[in-house]
């Protein structure tokens, strides 16, 4: 039975894996190897000389909120083949490559997740 102050350390060091944003950038150097020469996902380079565990610098890189339908009509991109991609990406990370890339709360990965798994129900309705 863990006491009182296990618990506070075991919460610390989990909070402390959670927040090392170097880590984050490592792992997002694992996703871009693992996807190179995919033209359907682009992950930001990591600016190492300015990224510690305190700080995460990365290539900004322009685009379309996944929630924001409108605009991802009006730039006349398909919400199926959306879909199909982000389904596709999700599953390599999960199935071939062994890991899914986390953010550092579980409510962007969470939000992804919705994000996948709304294209898919807009994916079914639509077929």
């Amino acid at each position: 039975m863990l006491i009182p102050k296990e618990i506070i350390h075991q919460f610390i060091l989990s909070m402390r894996r959670e927040l090392d944003l170097a880590g984050e950038s490592r792992n997002a150097e694992k996703v871009a190897a693992a996807f190179s020469g995919d033209p359907t996902i682009v992950i930001p380079k990591v600016y190492w000389e300015l990224t510690s565990e305190r700080m995460n610098v990365q290539q900004y890189i322009d685009g379309i909120a996944a929630y924001d339908l409108a605009a991802i009509d009006n730039a006349g991109m398909d919400r199926k083949k959306l879909a199909h991609d982000g389904a596709n990406i999700v599953m390599k990370m999960v199935l071939e490559d062994g890991f899914f890339m986390q953010t550092r709360t579980l409510a962007i990965s969470f939000f992804c997740l919705i994000i996948v798994l709304r294209l898919l129900i807009l994916v079914w309705s639509v077929a």
